[in-house]
């Protein structure tokens, strides 16, 4: 994938702070994305949800970010109310040339009825405060939009027949120094606190569908794992636990060892990743290519059969390698992993995608 990911695994676990409606959800429709509609517009689409300048409300503030929506709607300007929509996107694997890849496939969501105490305090908070006065983020002087992989809120107001949005993108990174910065991280976190959004979502989540992917802003994701998965996962803590405990020291002297030798490519391209497995004793057990790395017949069978050929020297190589570095000092309690490339000028690279 594209996307910078980082897997996280969510366990079953049970909260009762909040009550909220059952799950919904909304097949995706590339005729309704955003490269071809407004947030209000898939807004309206998937949650059914009208843009605030349709209001019915005299007052109608919302706000939106990663994984939620919030609406505060007032017809006198002094009490409030309102509703949240909890939502995630539902991913599934897919295969592709290349190998597999994630694809999203549809949206889940809750819908939640805001205590009107609360939505009363943040509507007040608006007016008493004029947020609906600061400037979306292209029109802020020194706001740095040139971060990638970072998250965007937004809001919109109505007041009577007035009509406001903005958007801030990366909020958090930019300099407090810059106008407006420390009242919007202000806002941002004010809403949170009052509205208790972070518990909500905790909630929500623990109803989703277990044994799938989920994100709720394209770059991170998180597997919900089912319960046999998760008894597996806390059976095998002990070994997690030692392994991460000599994570760094096996990593350091694996390099250092490697960058003593003198390795020949002889030409040989080793441009993928290879899965490496040592045995307790410390030897290498095997060397796999990664799944995307393998050769496809849909590059044409002269193509894929260069790439074997390649491939299988690369990993006599790699066993070369390691008939002299191993970890046999270690005394290895459980088999270790990792993964190794060649860089551009066939610089050895380590990785350990363990999940501990």
């Amino acid at each position: 994938m594209k996307q910078t990911i980082l897997l996280i695994l969510l366990f079953s676990i049970g909260l009762n702070s909040y009550s909220q409606n059952k799950l919904q959800f909304v097949n995706l429709n590339d005729d309704y994305s955003w490269g071809n509609h407004s947030q209000s517009e898939l807004n309206e689409y998937y949650f059914g949800i009208e843009p605030v300048e349709k209001s019915e409300f005299r007052y109608h503030f919302r706000h939106q970010r990663d994984g939620q929506i919030i609406d505060i709607y007032s017809k006198n300007g002094e009490e409030f109310s309102g509703e949240l929509i909890n939502l995630i996107t539902e991913y599934r694997d897919i295969k592709t040339e290349y190998g597999k890849d994630s694809k999203a496939v549809k949206y889940v969501y809750g819908k939640v009825e805001l205590n009107t105490e609360n939505t009363t305090e943040i509507g007040r908070l608006i007016f008493n405060q004029k947020l609906y006065l600061i400037p979306t983020d292209t029109l802020i002087e020194g706001w740095n939009l040139g971060w990638s992989d970072c998250g965007t809120i937004s809001f919109s107001f109505k007041r009577e027949n007035n009509i406001q949005y903005s958007e801030y993108t990366c909020h958090w990174h930019q300099n407090d120094s810059v106008k407006y910065v420390t009242t919007i991280k202000a806002m941002y976190d004010t809403i949170g606190q009052i509205l208790d959004l972070q518990n909500k979502y905790s909630e929500f989540e623990s109803k989703l569908k277990k044994g799938k992917i989920y994100s709720k802003n394209g770059f991170v994701m998180m597997y919900v794992m089912t319960e046999k998965q998760s008894t597996a996962f806390q059976k095998s803590k002990p070994q997690r636990e030692y392994l991460k405990s000599i994570k760094d020291t096996i990593d350091n002297y694996l390099k250092s060892e490697i960058e003593k030798q003198k390795i020949h490519f002889n030409e040989i391209d080793c441009f993928e990743d290879y899965q490496l497995t040592f045995k307790k004793n410390g030897k290498l057990e095997k060397v796999k290519v990664s799944d995307n790395d393998k050769p496809k017949l849909s590059d044409g069978l002269d193509f894929y059969f260069e790439d074997k050929r390649e491939i299988r020297k690369c990993k006599k190589l790699i066993k070369q390698i390691f008939k002299v570095v191993d970890l046999s000092s270690f005394s290895l309690k459980y088999k270790v992993n990792r993964t190794l490339s060649f860089g551009f000028k066939n610089e050895v690279q380590l990785k350990d995608n363990t999940i501990y």
